[in-house]
């Protein structure tokens, strides 16, 4: 995980905790490199997606995967693949760091019907603020 996302995962923890959700997140664990035997931080997202499950005893456990705007497109073709057959299990979010106005915007999967067939897009919910904790 580079320093964007362990600074992404730190703010969106923060948030979640403060509203009573407990959390699981991505574990990050040293690999030695096989040439030079330099170590090399490496992490492994939950279903290979996800960077927290959060859980809170009032509602349905939520995935999130974090991300900058200039990832977004990505990383939701990434859960879109992923999880094709799976998408309404939980509440599945992705949350966009702005990084020039200091906070995240959820979004969330919407289903929209046409005549022809059933298009699943992302669509803005709401923006999540970073609130400092004294």
């Amino acid at each position: 995980m580079d320093d964007i996302n362990s600074t992404l995962n730190l703010l969106a923890k923060d948030i979640l905790e403060s509203d009573g959700y407990i959390l699981h997140g991505a574990i990050s664990r040293f690999r030695a490199r096989a040439m030079g035997g330099k170590r090399l931080k490496q992490s492994t997202d939950v279903f290979g997606v996800f960077d927290l499950i959060a859980l809170h005893p009032f509602g349905m456990p939520r995935f999130i995967r974090l991300t900058t705007k200039a990832k977004f497109q990505k990383s939701t073709k990434t859960i879109d693949a992923r999880l094709k057959k799976h998408i309404y299990c939980a509440h599945i979010e992705c949350w966009v760091w702005h990084e020039d106005k200091g906070y995240f915007v959820r979004y969330v999967r919407a289903e929209v019907a046409s005549m022809l067939t059933e298009v699943l897009r992302w669509v803005p919910d709401i923006i999540v603020l970073h609130r400092v904790v004294d």
